[in-house]
């Protein structure tokens, strides 16, 4: 059984010669700049439905086939996936980068023009929802959950994939002006 996480140890330990401030800066700079892709996480629980940008997210298994999405602990999409057990992850162009703002803070449903945040979205066959934008998405169902500290660690089997437009380019972090983590 692994040792639980001490809250103590989220940061890590600092070496006794380093600066603490000057280190988490220079650790923190140099996390961000591991390449990670940028994409749309869609989820719904009864009638809430939200889209969420997510940029730590990827395969961890070949067979079965299996993903991660690491998702804040306190958020409206961690609460969804965990109540649903299931969830979209939307992949996103690079053209498309300015839209991926609009999904950093809860989505608001307009339920006449079926819009979340303003962008048109259809729902999978799961009954999450896919952005209208994204050129392919993978259905999820989540097979386990590892509690981290400030995020949740969801592990989940692909159980369907729509690839729209190969010709597409997908959004990486670096493509945008944002950083996250670190």
């Amino acid at each position: 059984m692994p040792k639980p996480i001490n809250p103590k140890d989220i940061i890590g330990p600092i070496p006794k010669d380093k600066d603490p401030q000057e280190y988490d800066k220079i650790r923190r700079r140099l996390l961000w700049a591991m390449p990670s892709g940028l994409y749309v996480l869609g989820s719904r629980f009864e009638n809430t439905r939200n889209f969420m940008t997510i940029n730590w997210a990827g395969q961890i298994c070949s067979s079965p086939k299996l993903i991660y999405v690491s998702i804040e602990a306190d958020s409206l999409t961690n609460f969804l996936v965990e109540q649903s057990g299931v969830f979209t992850l939307c992949f996103i162009d690079k053209k498309d980068r300015s839209s991926i703002r609009k999904f950093v803070k809860p989505c608001v449903f307009d339920p006449n023009a079926n819009t979340l945040c303003g962008h048109s979205f259809s729902e999978s066959s799961i009954g999450s929802p896919v952005l209208d934008i994204a050129f392919g998405y993978l259905e999820c169902r989540v097979n386990s959950i590892e509690h981290l500290g400030s995020h949740n660690l969801f592990i989940s089997q692909i159980l369907d994939v729509e690839f729209l437009d190969e010709t597409r380019q997908s959004l990486m972090i670096q493509d945008t002006k944002m950083s996250y983590g670190g």
